[in-house]
């Protein structure tokens, strides 16, 4: 089974992201994507989101996908109201998402299955 972290981000409007930390081999890189809902536009929009780097560590991966979800926040004017692992933390803990996401200037919760 290849791991997999899913990492749900929402905003205080009706858009919502939902990100797939990967890691396909047992030692090998982290790879991550992006699902994209937006219901702000006259037809909502949902889109697909592929990055084709690799990085040595779930943190580098979640950093990248979160950095590329909040510049498109600033675009449109969203703001992060959280941050949720609906299926816990596989790939990367918690304290780290956090640290990733203070960096990133985003200071919404982390949540672990809603809480």
């Amino acid at each position: 089974m290849i791991p997999i972290q899913e990492v749900d981000v929402h905003t205080d409007a009706k858009v919502s992201f939902r990100m797939h930390l990967v890691r396909p081999g047992s030692d090998g890189p982290f790879f991550t994507q992006i699902f994209v809902n937006d219901a702000q536009f006259e037809i909502p929009f949902s889109s697909s989101v592929q990055f084709h780097q690799q990085f040595d560590t779930a943190k580098e991966a979640f950093n990248h996908g979160l950095s590329w979800v909040r510049k498109y926040c600033v675009v449109h004017s969203y703001n992060i109201s959280c941050i949720n692992n609906p299926c816990n933390c596989e790939l990367l803990r918690k304290p780290d998402q956090e640290s990733v996401a203070n960096q990133l200037g985003i200071y919404s919760p982390v949540q672990v299955n809603g809480a």
